[in-house]
């Protein structure tokens, strides 16, 4: 929140924004129903978990994970590409 908004506080109307419930995203390529951001990650790690069946995944997943959502909202943010 403090690296979105600038000045001394933030407005309780910026953090009621940022707490509501996501808006559902736009339908997905292979025509299944919308879904939000968190149900997509929650879906693809569900996916990722069971290819590595009683093992666990490689180390850096949580570092995988912020590149590949960092890097595309940092660019939508900017208006460019940030790769």
């Amino acid at each position: 929140m403090a690296v979105l908004h600038s000045g001394e506080t933030i407005p309780a109307s910026a953090i009621a924004a940022e707490l509501k419930e996501p808006a559902k995203a736009s339908s997905l390529d292979d025509g299944e129903e919308p879904v939000s951001l968190s149900a997509a990650v929650e879906r693809h790690l569900t996916k990722y978990f069971a290819e590595h069946g009683d093992r666990l995944p490689p180390p850096g997943l949580y570092d995988r994970i912020l590149q590949d959502i960092e890097r595309p909202l940092l660019s939508i943010l900017s208006g460019g590409d940030a790769r």
